[in-house]
């Protein structure tokens, strides 16, 4: 099924509608999910963020690519030629089928954008973009979630005078002129993608990090990362409202975000950036781990026990670098990995049945990184420094290790989101994923059944709010338990400060009728309030449940829970 994109597309449908109609496997989208192959994974935007990455499934990288830059050439637009000089065949529509073919159902579409700028307002050369959005159209017309980025546009201080970009600096002046320039790429990339479905996923950034002319900055230590992470948060927010103000689909779109450098242990004093939508937010990183396994250098061939280890703890489900943003509700998204090929097919497939079924198991989709190269394909310095990614030959269309690529596809298969990602019964957990919404009559909190389905009878679920203001001015806080506007059985708050019952009253339809619905009487003030499972209400909430009201989430913590 196509999803044809853009206006002139829609007039051509709407002409032979009978002819479309006859043939169905076509249909015309200005971007709607239902004009989607995936329509299957459900309707994705009223996905959580856990689920959405786990419906991405497995995914494969047009690397060295749309992605290859030259900062020697300062400011001058490269134009589409460049894409070649790293060896690589010109993406076409037969090559992207192929990928999805095979079965994976994600493409992430890694692009330079610096060396494409034609101006100093940081114009995005029309052909580089149009480019660019064949690509991205191409996969999405194969039925495939994308990843678009800005990929390669971190520079040294001392670059920002001669190219464009972004730079992860101190200097306040420095850091206006890459906040600049990323609201201004993203503005332009957004807008001409608005009407893109939600196969689409925004990365903002790459792996930043504080790059100088003899350090490129990969191996920060804690007090660095303190001093970094919150300046790549503040350019997160830049790039997150440039998208979002551009309208149409971007108001809700997924959008994936890194901590310095990407890697799982690289996120102190990094926390996630705000967003004026609810929930769609996800958590980006890489990991090519065990480095020395997967990179280092062509030695330690064989996937030894240690190694086993080493991805075990990575990827344990409580506690760990990535359990820890899923188990607050964020979908993570691996963006990149791989084992350097050291002629060392066996240890390969280890590797790949530990990594795929372990990051499977937290609902985190792996897309492995391909540059082109092989152990046969590769010359001496690119075997020693472990730079032999290549799983796709471009020339021919076919798979360097069809074994390898099917072990990936078979442990790259989802799992129940909810299956081993959730602390143990005795753990509070935090839906912060949820925090920061503000909610009017009709604009609820959804906590969904991956969730919910853990309550029992004696759970708890706590929300702290604060005061909104309603259409009039006036400033007041209420707040029910429903679903989809139904009865919960929650007829029950408490303020959690006290531990005492709050008044409540029975709500009323618009006939003015009561409903089976409660909410507290008048207005609360701002604080933390909280309400029980019972016996008689457990079966409604296990199925998932809305917080609505007038009021702004700040936490949503639910305890007690079933393991």
């Amino acid at each position: 099924m196509k999803i044809f994109r853009g206006k002139r597309f829609c007039k051509i449908a709407s002409v032979f509608a009978a002819i479309l109609l006859a043939f169905s496997f076509l249909s015309c989208s200005d971007g709607s999910d239902s004009g989607s192959t995936l329509a299957q994974d459900g309707n994705l935007s009223s996905m959580t963020s856990r689920e959405f990455a786990a419906a991405m499934t497995v995914g494969w990288n047009l690397g060295n690519t749309l992605d290859v830059h030259d900062n020697s050439k300062g400011k001058e637009n490269l134009g589409i030629g460049v894409q070649a000089w790293w060896g690589m065949k010109a993406p076409t529509e037969a090559m992207i089928k192929k990928v999805a073919e095979k079965g994976f159902k994600t493409i992430r579409v890694p692009v330079i954008w610096h060396n494409h700028i034609t101006d100093e307002k940081y114009t995005i050369d029309r052909e580089w973009m149009a480019h660019v959005k064949n690509v991205v159209g191409w996969a999405i017309d194969a039925g495939m979630f994308v990843i678009l980025n800005v990929h390669h546009d971190n520079l040294t201080a001392a670059q920002m005078d001669s190219l464009y970009g972004y730079c992860i600096e101190e200097d306040s002046a420095l850091q206006e002129k890459s906040k600049a320039y990323l609201s201004a790429v993203w503005k332009q990339i957004a807008d001409e993608f608005k009407n893109f479905d939600g196969h689409l996923v925004f990365e903002v950034l790459n792996e930043p990090r504080h790059i100088t002319e003899t350090v490129p900055g990969f191996n920060p230590d804690e007090d660095e990362l303190k001093k970094w992470n919150p300046i790549i948060k503040d350019y997160e927010e830049t790039c997150i409202s440039a998208i979002r103000e551009t309208g149409g689909n971007n108001e809700s779109r997924f959008i994936m975000v890194p901590f310095c450098v990407a890697h799982p242990t690289r996120s102190a004093g990094w926390s996630v950036p705000s967003d004026s939508a609810s929930g769609k937010i996800l958590i980006s990183t890489h990991a090519y781990d065990p480095y020395l396994f997967a990179m280092s250098d062509d030695t330690n061939k064989e996937f030894t026990a240690e190694f086993k280890g080493a991805l075990e703890h990575l990827f344990k489900t409580s506690g760990g670098d990535l359990s820890k943003w899923v188990n607050q509700g964020y979908g993570v998204v691996m963006g990149e990995a791989s084992a350097s090929d050291k002629n060392n097919t066996d240890g390969r497939k280890k590797w790949i049945g530990s990594y795929f079924t372990l990051a499977s198991k937290l609902g985190i989709p792996v897309i492995i990184w391909d540059n082109g190269i092989t152990w046969d394909t590769g010359d001496a310095e690119k075997r020693r420094v472990g730079e032999c990614h290549g799983w796709f030959n471009r020339e021919t269309l076919e798979w360097f290790y069809p074994s390898l690529v099917d072990e990936i596809i078979e442990k790259g298969k989802p799992v129940a989101v909810s299956s081993g990602t959730e602390p143990s019964k005795n753990e509070p957990l935090e839906i912060a994923a949820l925090a920061g919404k503000k909610t009017s009559w009709g604009n609820d909190i959804s906590v969904g059944t991956e969730y919910a389905a853990r309550l029992k009878v004696g759970s708890k679920v706590s929300f702290t709010v604060a005061n909104n203001t309603d259409a009039e001015g006036n400033a007041y806080c209420k707040f029910r338990v429903t679903k989809n506007w139904a009865p919960c059985g929650v007829s029950e708050y408490y303020d959690a400060s006290t531990n005492g019952k709050i008044a409540v009253e029975e709500a009323k339809d618009e006939a003015g009728n009561p409903n089976g619905t409660y909410e507290n009487a008048g207005s609360v003030g701002a604080g933390s309030y909280y309400f029980l499972v019972t016996a008689e209400n457990l079966g409604k909430l296990n199925g998932g449940f809305d917080i609505m009201g007038n009021f702004t989430l700040t936490k949503l913590v639910l305890s007690g829970l079933s393991e």
